[in-house]
């Protein structure tokens, strides 16, 4: 009888990883299948329980297209949770995993309102039109649940908050846009080691350049002299975790030699990673659809919140916000909670690796338009693990 046990119980066991791998398996044919432009048959929305099969298909799809493993033994859907394992956060509730995104209630609904920037803060009392400073979250909640979270987010997002309205998850076209696109003359790349200038920071950029350095990619990581990665000073175990084996630089974006350096970077690289709104980089007077017109072939990938088209392309966003955006959220007795840590950034990350890779085998160039919401949207709901 004992043996007998033990035998029905491994079976069931085997049946049920067998049934996650294919789940996964799945996901990983429908990535690249959205690669080449081609759509799914049928689309549902799906529990947030869908992400790490989502992200454990974006690496399997990424091992497919290398034909080798750069993460050995590591599943996508352990980066999803990397970093509040690797720095012992707590699980999130109403308040995110890092502490800095709380779920408030306003007058006819929730939303998410990201407190990650000391100037966030300064902005509150314009945000909710109250005389006198708000340095307490207690007085921020009770302003906010006196108004509309239609008028809280149009206002918010205009002075550059990061926040957004809890609702059901939101149907996109396709988790990326490829832009300005160009191939180079025949050219094999499939074997090449590409140069990679990262300007990222953070989570979602450094992850997919972290990517494609154990893909074989030459990375380079530029950090701005007077804004450096936040994340080397809040999380430096996590910065050394994403940024091991990579070459870092550290450039006065404020002085012509700092521009010039930069520049000659962006003219050299095969793949530029980054993560600011458009008109950031326009004040630079860093011009993307130039330096690709300038180079054929060459791969610009844009991680934005929300995508570069106006008047998206303006609205800040980070992982735990965007993701609420989206309609990542648990349902809860008190209401929505906030489903893992930042979740809209590993999964960002993962697919816009895969988006780099697909592209440079294939010999393809042009700006490769992310958004930690488009990716997040598509994997909620599209027809992929969570409905096998």
């Amino acid at each position: 009888m004992k043996n007998g046990t033990g035998s029905e119980n491994n079976s069931a066991g085997d049946h049920a990883r067998e049934s996650g791998r294919d789940c996964v398996r799945d996901w990983a044919r429908k990535l690249l299948i959205s690669l080449n432009g081609q759509r799914t048959a049928q689309e549902r929305a799906a529990a947030p329980d869908v992400l790490p099969s989502c992200a454990s298909g974006a690496l399997m799809a990424i091992r497919d297209l290398l034909d080798r493993d750069p993460l050995p033994g590591v599943q996508g859907a352990d980066l999803l949770t990397e970093r509040a394992t690797l720095l012992g956060l707590p699980a999130p509730g109403q308040v995110s995993a890092n502490g800095s995104c709380h779920l408030l209630p306003a007058r006819d609904g929730w939303l998410a309102l990201n407190l990650a920037r000391d100037e966030d803060w300064s902005l509150l009392p314009a945000w909710l039109e109250h005389q006198g400073e708000l340095p307490y979250l207690d007085a921020v909640a009770q302003l906010v649940q006196q108004q509309p979270t239609d008028l809280l987010v149009g206002r918010g997002r205009l002075m550059g908050l990061p926040l957004a309205a809890c609702g059901p998850p939101t149907r996109v076209e396709n988790w990326f846009a490829r832009r300005h696109g160009s191939q180079p003359p025949a050219l094999n790349r499939r074997q090449s080691q590409p140069l990679v200038v990262d300007l990222s920071s953070l989570w979602a950029g450094p992850l997919c350049s972290h990517l494609l350095e154990r893909s074989g990619a030459r990375v380079i990581k530029v950090e701005s002299a007077h804004r450096p990665d936040g994340s080397r000073k809040v999380a430096p175990a996590f910065f050394n975790r994403l940024n091991q084996n990579k070459q870092t630089l550290t450039v006065d974006f404020h002085t012509p030699e700092g521009m010039r350096t930069l520049q000659r970077l962006l003219t050299e690289a095969d793949v530029v990673i980054e993560a600011s709104r458009p008109r950031a980089l326009a004040q630079l007077g860093i011009d993307a659809e130039a330096l690709l017109r300038a180079g054929p072939g060459k791969i610009w990938l844009s991680i934005t919140a929300y995508g570069r088209q106006p008047p998206n392309g303006d609205w800040v966003g980070f992982g735990d916000d965007v993701a609420v955006a989206a309609g990542a959220v648990r349902a809860t007795s008190s209401g929505p909670a906030f489903y893992g840590d930042a979740v809209a950034d590993p999964l960002t990350g993962l697919h816009a690796a895969l988006a780099v890779l697909y592209h440079w085998q294939n010999g393809l160039g042009g700006l490769l338009d992310v958004s930690l919401h488009a990716v997040t949207a598509w994997c909620l709901t599209r027809d992929g693990p969570a409905s096998q």
